[in-house]
C-alpha cells in the first residue's frame, strides 16, 4: 500500500514539475527574443511590454510608436533607433543594457520618456529631439558620446546621479523647465554652449573631470553650481543669467575663464575652493537689474 501511495506522488511531482517549469520561463531573464518578433507582435496587437529579455538584431522604435513601449531588465545586443520625425507615445527603459547605438535623433515623444537606471554603451543620440512632456535619465550611464544638441525639453528632467564617460554635448539644447544634474560625473568635455534655460538648471555635487563650457548661454533662472567640482578648464563666458549664479563651496582646480557675462545679481560664492593650479581670467562681466535687459537682444 505505502509503495503504491509513493509511485502515485512521484507520477503527481512529474506532472507538476515542468508546468511549474514552464510558467518561471515567461520571466527568465535568459529568454531571448529577435527585433523582428517583437514588431511582428506589435503589428498583431500585442503589447510592447517586455522584462528581462535579451533582444537581438537592430530593433527599429518607429514600428512601435503606436503603442506605449515598455522595456525592464532588458539587454539590447543590437542598435536601438527610431526614424526622424516619428511621434512617439510613453517610452520607459528602466535597468536596461545597451550594447550598440541608442539614437532618438530628431524625433517627438509626447509622453514621459524614462532612461532610468540603464547602461548604454554605444553612442547615444538625442540630437533634435523633442520632449514633451516630464523625463528622467536618471542613474544611468553612457560609455561613448552622449548628445543632446537642440534637443528640447519642455517638462521637468532628471539627469540626476547620471555617469557620462565620454563627450556630452547639449549644444542649443532648450529646457523650459526644471532641469537636474545633481550627482552627475562627465568624465570627457561636457559642452553647454548656447544652452536655453527658461527656469533653474541645477548641477549641485556634479564632477567634471574634463574640460566643461558654458559660452553664450542664456539662463533665465538660476544657475546652480554649488559643491561642484572642476578639475580641468571652465568656461563661463558670454552668458545671459537673470537668476542666481551659486557658487557656493565649489572646487575649482585649474583655469576658470569668466568673461563678457550679464548678470542680474552677483554671485554667491562662499565657501569657493581654489585648487593649487587655480587661475581666474574674469573680464568685461556686467551687472545690470533684470528689468534693464532686453531678452530678445540678449539672447
Amino acid at each position: 500500500m505505502h509503495k503504491i501511495l509513493l509511485l502515485g506522488l512521484t507520477m503527481l511531482f512529474a506532472f507538476i514539475t515542468p508546468a511549474c517549469g514552464s510558467n518561471s520561463s515567461a520571466t527568465d531573464k535568459s529568454n531571448t527574443l529577435k527585433a523582428e518578433d517583437i514588431v511582428k507582435k506589435a503589428r498583431k496587437g500585442s503589447p510592447v511590454n517586455y522584462d528581462g529579455v535579451t533582444i537581438q538584431g537592430d530593433l527599429l522604435l518607429s514600428d512601435l510608436a503606436e503603442q506605449n513601449i515598455t522595456f525592464a531588465n532588458c539587454t539590447f545586443e543590437g542598435n536601438v533607433i527610431s526614424n526622424p520625425a516619428t511621434v512617439f507615445r510613453t517610452l520607459s527603459f528602466t535597468d536596461c543594457t545597451f550594447s550598440a547605438k541608442l539614437s532618438f535623433r530628431n524625433t517627438v515623444i509626447d509622453g514621459n520618456f524614462i532612461l532610468s537606471n540603464c547602461a548604454v554603451k554605444g553612442n547615444a543620440d538625442f540630437s533634435g529631439a523633442l520632449f514633451r512632456a516630464g523625463g528622467s535619465f536618471n542613474k544611468s550611464n553612457f560609455d561613448s558620446d552622449a548628445s543632446f544638441v537642440s534637443a528640447v525639453f519642455a517638462r521637468r528632467v532628471g539627469m540626476v546621479g547620471v555617469i557620462f564617460s565620454a563627450d556630452a554635448s547639449f549644444q542649443y539644447a532648450r529646457f523650459e523647465d526644471i532641469i537636474m544634474f545633481s550627482d552627475s560625473r562627465f568624465g570627457a568635455y561636457a559642452d553647454f554652449s548656447k544652452v536655453y534655460c527658461t527656469a533653474q538648471i541645477d548641477f549641485t555635487n556634479c564632477h567634471f573631470f574634463a574640460r566643461a563650457t558654458f559660452q553664450s548661454a542664456t539662463f533665465l533662472n538660476n544657475l546652480q553650481l554649488a559643491k561642484t567640482t572642476f578639475d580641468n578648464q571652465t568656461t563661463i563666458s558670454n552668458c545671459l543669467i537673470l537668476g542666481t549664479l551659486s557658487l557656493i563651496d565649489a572646487q575649482f582646480q585649474a583655469h576658470l575663464i569668466f568673461t563678457d557675462n550679464v548678470l542680474a545679481r552677483s554671485p554667491r560664492n562662499s565657501g569657493l575652493k581654489k585648487g593649487k593650479d587655480f587661475v581666474c581670467e574674469q573680464s568685461d562681466n556686467r551687472l545690470i537689474p533684470a528689468t534693464e535687459i532686453n531678452i530678445s537682444e540678449a539672447k
